[in-house]
């Protein structure tokens, strides 16, 4: 049997990845001479001490010297640089996790933040998405890589924005559609850009959108996100059409108008000699598309291509996407089991986390929940419903159809119909994360409690129950926890307040 100190060296660099650097350097380090030199080698260039709950200012002594990169949290930062990033000469590189949305540590340290090649911010989900001040930002940067999640870049009230040279990869949120341009304008050494847009068009848009600069002239890869808000795609094909060493392009938005084949290819894709990749998902709310639609679909680009298209009745949503669908949520209702393809394949959604139902106008079927059942992989973790839950009789008399991948509910209403609301948990049998909204809590918990088979097959396996609300004058005090306890024996219970831009972003 061959020992485990026997191993090539090779492969202790897949062991280390599994293993956190104080563990590394105090199960390893001076054992013998091969092992002090495969822990200096793996461990002095890379540090993550993010999840080190023990002291870890040994590993941080040890590899004071040589360190590039370093994982950590907020909380961590003044024992991490007591003074300085001055004192690790060769760091190029933070990851900064778990940044609250205020008196968050980090500002102490940007201004030295900004000398570094690359510098990750991951804010926390708080009630209110914080912002980040561009002046603050980038003002003397000479970062190249930047990336932000969960935080808006804010612009100041004269519509300015920092020229920045330095930044070739920018991941950030922002919040209108001329901001994008305004960035495209300031940012010209961009090679790939990673943008959502959080509040669409400002009902005061005054950006001469012909005229901008639209420098960055290299940009290859580009990603764009404004599913919660539509914008304006005539101004976004003028931006896109101009970018010509674009190499990856994915857009999820939502426009006014559907557009068709013929303006996508015509009027974007024959510009753009060097895509390689071209990803869709966009969602048009009209009364009215044409019929014809996916005739303008097969040409001979489109039919190298294969894309769907369906329409949601019940809020009069039409949507286009490209196949494979790459995209982590899907909206879906009775329509998707009607879609339409430009050619014959079968539709696989392998990345999609979340589902989002709508029904809001009829009762989801049983044609459905097998549709969905037979599309989504073992990936598809999440079932989110922002309307009141219904189904049609065949799904109420059938309860042997399951959703078994399905690990966390999400309920954003405030009233339904009990036996629905039962009928949704039984499809869910391994749901172990609840998230109810608590006035409609408040409204079923009596029958909840009466529920004895329900609880005994769903409730007591719930781990963890959110209970939220939208605005700040809610009910969190009306709620007696001992009666929900005994609804939910095995659950953390949380009470949290959520605004209607956070709740509409995390879909």
């Amino acid at each position: 049997m061959l020992a485990f100190e026997h191993l090539p060296s090779e492969l202790y660099e897949f062991v280390f990845m599994y293993l956190k650097s104080n563990d590394i350097l105090v199960s390893f380090m001076n054992l013998n001479k091969r092992f002090t030199k495969l822990v200096h080698y793996q461990i002095c260039r890379k540090v993550d001490v993010s999840l080190s709950k023990s002291d870890f200012h040994d590993i941080l002594h040890y590899v004071q010297s040589t360190m590039q990169s370093i994982k950590l949290n907020d909380n961590q930062l003044n024992k991490v640089f007591p003074t300085t990033i001055t004192s690790y000469p060769n760091l190029r590189s933070i990851i900064l996790n778990n940044i609250p949305h205020v008196n968050g540590k980090y500002s102490v340290h940007i201004e030295s933040f900004k000398t570094l090649y690359s510098l990750t911010l991951n804010f926390l989900f708080q009630c209110e998405t914080p912002e980040i001040d561009q002046h603050v930002l980038f003002n003397k940067c000479s970062l190249e890589k930047l990336f932000i999640t969960n935080c808006v870049l804010s612009l100041d009230s004269s519509n300015s924005i920092q020229m920045c040279q330095s930044i070739k990869y920018l991941t950030i949120k922002i919040q209108y559609q001329h901001h994008l341009f305004m960035l495209m304008e300031n940012f010209p050494s961009l090679v790939y850009l990673n943008i959502q847009i959080t509040k669409g068009i400002k009902s005061t848009d005054s950006y001469d959108y012909i005229n901008g600069k639209l420098l960055p002239l290299n940009l290859k890869q580009f990603i764009l996100d404004s599913s919660v808000k539509r914008i304006q795609y005539d101004h976004l094909e003028y931006l896109l059409s101009k970018q010509f060493k674009l190499e990856y392009l994915s857009i999820n938005i939502r426009i006014n108008h559907l557009i068709d084949g013929r303006r996508l290819e015509y009027g974007l894709l024959s510009k753009l000699s060097k895509l390689k990749q071209f990803n869709f998902h966009i969602h048009c709310y009209h009364s009215y598309v044409s019929p014809n639609i996916m005739s303008t679909f097969q040409s001979k680009y489109w039919l190298q291509h294969p894309m769907m298209y369906y329409h949601n009745s019940n809020a009069n949503l039409h949507t286009l996407a490209s196949l494979p669908f790459i995209y982590d949520y899907m909206m879906v209702s009775n329509g998707i089991s009607e879609y339409q393809s430009n050619i014959q394949c079968n539709l696989m959604v392998p990345n999609v986390k979340y589902l989002v139902l709508y029904n809001a106008t009829e009762p989801s079927t049983l044609k459905l929940c097998h549709f969905l059942k037979t599309i989504v992989s073992k990936n598809a973790y999440g079932l989110l419903l922002y309307g009141p839950c219904r189904f049609d009789d065949d799904m109420m008399n059938d309860t042997s159809v399951t959703l078994s991948t399905i690990t966390m509910l999400q309920l954003g209403f405030d009233n339904g119909e009990y036996r629905y609301i039962k009928r949704l948990l039984l499809l869910t049998p391994n749901v172990r994360k609840l998230h109810i909204k608590q006035e409609l809590l408040l409204n079923i918990k009596e029958q909840l409690r009466d529920d004895h088979e329900l609880r005994e097959l769903i409730c007591q396996n719930i781990t963890q129950l959110t209970m939220f609300q939208r605005n700040q004058n809610g009910l969190i005090n009306n709620i007696n926890s001992n009666e929900i306890r005994i609804i939910f024996p095995n659950a953390a219970i949380v009470s949290e307040h959520r605004d209607q831009q956070r709740e509409e972003c995390r879909n």
